[in-house]
């Protein structure tokens, strides 16, 4: 299951490029990086396409910039893709202009797909190194006390009607986060395919630092194991990193 970035949640919630510009133009001495803010504006304006292809020209001729390092990472569709590169940013090149927010946008993804520990990782870090970055205004500060396969991802809406649902005296107490996306359509598709296995899904909303993810939830279990059973099969069958989590009451 490929993960996509869907670029007009960031134009919803905060102009990209206007955050962006702030930091090009603070104090600090940063080495010289080429400057993105006018791709970073034709993306605010729906430009993605053509960002995309002038990323891939400069990357040729400037593979160790890390400004079009970044560029390149907000406009790669596969998110665990971007990822990669929003971390291979702020780690080979912390100095650079948009270190912090390439780490901003790994914590995000960490703390929508429930990875919690990995997101309180990310955020220290970011508190730790770039105190005055602007982005500690948007972070989650309250990051769960629990561990990882435990976060619990669900709304408090009242639950849907499914097929498991045996009688409503049946105490279900764990589902299953089959995934977290920013990209509605790759979660419909997820929800599709789960769906054809025989499991109840739904799909709610989480806003991380103004990004809108999508989080996949399935399934509705009574015991931990039976839903840690069911989690492995999807795991393998689908080829995801789903974790079993508990349903709050």
């Amino acid at each position: 299951m490929v993960l996509k970035y869907n670029f007009s949640v960031y134009r919803k919630y905060v102009p990209i490029w206007v955050v962006f510009f702030l930091i090009v133009t603070n104090t600090f001495n940063f080495a010289q990086e080429y400057n993105i803010v006018p791709m970073l504006k034709k993306i605010e304006s729906g430009g993605v396409e053509e960002v995309r292809t002038e990323v891939k020209s400069l990357l040729n001729n400037y593979p160790n910039d890390p400004s079009i390092q970044f560029v390149d990472a907000i406009t790669t569709e596969n998110a665990e893709q971007a990822v990669s590169k929003y971390i291979s940013i702020f780690q080979k090149s912390p100095q650079s202009k948009y270190a912090d927010a390439a780490l901003f946008r790994a914590y995000s993804f960490y703390y929508a797909a429930g990875s919690y520990r990995k997101a309180q990782e990310y955020l220290f870090k970011l508190q730790k190194d770039y105190p005055s970055s602007p982005y500690l205004k948007s972070a989650e500060r309250n990051i769960p006390l629990v561990e990882d396969n435990e976060a619990n991802l669900s709304s408090d809406k009242p639950e849907p009607k499914t097929e498991l649902t045996r009688s409503s005296a049946t105490n279900y107490n764990f589902l299953i986060q089959a995934g977290a996306f920013t990209n509605f359509s790759n979660a419909i598709s997820l929800k599709n395919d789960l769906e054809d296995t025989g499991l109840s899904v739904e799909i709610n909303e989480k806003t991380v630092g103004g990004t809108l993810f999508y989080v996949v939830l399935a399934g509705k279990f009574e015991d931990k194991n039976s839903a840690l059973k069911a989690s492995d099969k999807i795991n393998i069958e689908f080829r995801l990193d789903s974790k079993v989590i508990p349903i709050t009451k």
